[in-house]
């Protein structure tokens, strides 16, 4: 039970951190170099946007994401048509997708109650990426607990 909290409070921490809030992600690169050498490249292109506060290279999925201070950080990384020039790479930046709520026009509301709010849903991507550091610090929790 207290494993549970700490682990969901954990989560909210993460899914409501603002280094997350404005983010790019970024696709074209070429996916055959090591994480940490793409890592390089990309904060050296958009270091010109603004301060970022994180970026994450997915060599599953070939995309990376980059994080802003701010909105005007996303704003230049995606001026233009997101289309650029990299190092012989035509990579394309396009905004990180946000859940943003969308009124429920399906369903209707039960008796005497309001329309709610509905969602469309994934994990924020920064999530995902922190999914092992939030594993570990669960385990070290539990570790401190004597629970594992």
């Amino acid at each position: 039970m207290e494993t549970d909290c700490f682990a969901a409070n954990l989560y909210l921490e993460t899914y409501y951190d603002e280094r997350f809030r404005f983010g790019i992600t970024v696709s074209g690169y070429d996916t055959s170099l090591p994480a940490d050498e793409i890592e390089s490249i990309l904060r050296k292109h958009f270091a010109s946007c603004g301060e970022m506060t994180r970026v994450f290279v997915n060599t599953l999925d070939d995309i990376a994401y980059i994080y802003f201070v701010d909105q005007e950080g996303e704003d230049k990384a995606l001026q233009g048509d997101g289309i650029s020039e990299v190092g012989g790479w035509r990579i394309e930046a396009t905004p990180v997708a946000k859940a943003e709520p969308k009124p429920n026009m399906d369903i209707p509301p039960p008796r005497g109650r309001q329309r709610k709010s509905r969602f469309s849903y994934c994990n924020p991507a920064h999530c995902i990426m922190m999914a092992d550091e939030t594993h570990e610090k669960i385990m070290a929790f539990k570790r401190k607990r004597g629970l594992v």
